[in-house]
């Protein structure tokens, strides 16, 4: 699954696939290869990767944690987070903060064109609440569905939202994707109220 996941991801990203197939299918040839690797200046240091899941996962086996199973996805997530394949932010996080992330994601695709009045629209009209993170990323998510493009949230069970940009055709390979308590990928950002309340704002505004 992880394969299939990271190939999706990546969408022909080579240098970042690279590194993350080789974790995901030979756990002790990425440690072997990638430990003692020099770090250039377009790549991510690796040797600093695994010393931070070592101490990562000290802490992990004291509690019972499943610790050999996160290792390929947090390589996945340190390297595509560095080649700004996949994105990241927590709950005090602002909207500028995603939309600086999902455009160099957008510009990846092609795509430089995107869209992000709706922000301007919730932020004179709305109350506040239709911009918390959980409901500015669903009303993202359905702006990005009018370009055929699938938002993508990789849950880690932490208390921040992950996520990706790819094709809406590619959406369905991956959807619903489960490891254990590692990671689950959905298109669901667990929006409230606020969420329809965005809703109903963009359309009365732009039916005017």
């Amino acid at each position: 699954d992880l394969d299939l996941l990271a190939r999706t991801l990546a969408q022909g990203h080579a240098l970042a696939l690279e590194p993350v197939l080789v974790a995901i299918r030979d756990w002790p040839a990425f440690v072997a290869d990638y430990s003692t690797r020099e770090s250039f200046a377009e790549e991510p240091d690796y040797s600093t990767i695994l010393e931070e899941m070592s101490d990562e996962e000290d802490g992990d086996e004291e509690e019972g944690g499943p610790s050999k199973l996160r290792r390929p996805y947090r390589v996945l997530e340190q390297v595509f987070r560095h080649f700004d394949i996949i994105g990241a932010i927590d709950w005090r996080s602002e909207p500028g903060e995603t939309q600086s992330q999902v455009d160099i994601m957008l510009q990846r695709l092609g795509v430089s064109d995107f869209d992000w009045s709706f922000v301007d629209i919730l932020s004179e009209h709305g109350d506040g609440t239709e911009l918390a993170n959980q409901n500015f990323l669903t009303l993202l998510r359905d702006e990005l569905a009018k370009r055929n493009l699938a938002f993508v949230h990789l849950q880690t069970f932490g208390d921040s939202y992950g996520f990706a940009v790819i094709p809406s055709g590619d959406y369905a390979s991956i959807a619903g994707m489960e490891r254990d308590l590692v990671l689950n990928v959905s298109h669901e950002f667990g929006a409230d109220e606020g969420y329809k309340k965005g809703r109903r704002i963009l359309m009365k505004h732009r039916s005017q």
